[in-house]
Parts: structure tokens; sequence; C-alpha cells
């Protein structure tokens, strides 16, 4: 595995690493934004092809290019973690630990996605 993003399903990027071939920091920062970006439609076009096809929602989602791979699944109910990995990787063990790691992070982002909202609630009647 060479990169992994999370992404929430509107395509805000959470958490990034490696993308070390796209060069300097700050040049990374940009890739990851694209990649977000890139996950997200990738996914919600994943679901509707899913759902048109009765399959319901869509687990993960592979693209196999010339070079390479990118594996993508759900990380909990509102985020998506993408993997990258070269040609020579393992398939099948890539799916493998995005499956793992989705199911270690996915109540963690849920959980923390209903923490920061609960902050910003209106307050109760009649509370202070």
């Amino acid at each position: 595995m060479h990169s992994a993003v999370i992404v929430s399903v509107d395509g805000l990027l959470l958490y990034w690493t490696g993308l070390e071939h796209a060069g300097p920091v700050t040049k990374r920062e940009e890739v990851a934004e694209h990649r977000a970006a890139i996950v997200s439609g990738m996914a919600t076009l994943a679901d509707e092809a899913a759902r048109q096809d009765r399959a319901g929602a869509a687990l993960r989602t592979l693209i196999e290019g010339e070079d390479g791979w990118l594996v993508l699944g759900r990380a909990g109910a509102n985020s998506y973690l993408a993997l990258s990995a070269n040609k020579g990787a393992d398939v099948g063990a890539l799916g493998y630990q995005l499956s793992l790691l989705a199911g270690q992070l996915g109540g963690q982002l849920d959980a923390a996605r209903r923490l920061s909202a609960s902050r910003y609630q209106a307050p109760e009647e009649g509370s202070p």
C-alpha cells in the first residue's frame, strides 16, 4: 500500500497518508484533497449502480490501473476509506486490509461525527 485517504460521504478530506510520489507536503495535501473528491464521487456512483442492480449499497469498489490498484469501501455510515497500491500488490490482501481498517475506524468516525454535531444542538426548552 502506498497511500490511504479517509473522506466523508460529501467529499470532505478527513485523513490522508502516503502520496510521497506527489512531491512536497503542500503538493501532497493538494493531491489528497483531489483524491477525496474522486473517492467520494466514485463511491456515490458505485452505490447508485449497486442499488439499480438491486445489490444494496456498494461495500467495496476496485479499480485496476495499468500500474496499480485503488480499493475503496465504506468506513462507517458517513465515511469512505480508499487504499492504493502498486500493481504487484496482492489485491485480495488489500481488500481484506481495507475491510479490517474500515471496521475498526467506522465506529470511531461515526461517533466523532455524532459528538461534534451534538455540540451544536439547540438547548432543550426550559434549560438555561
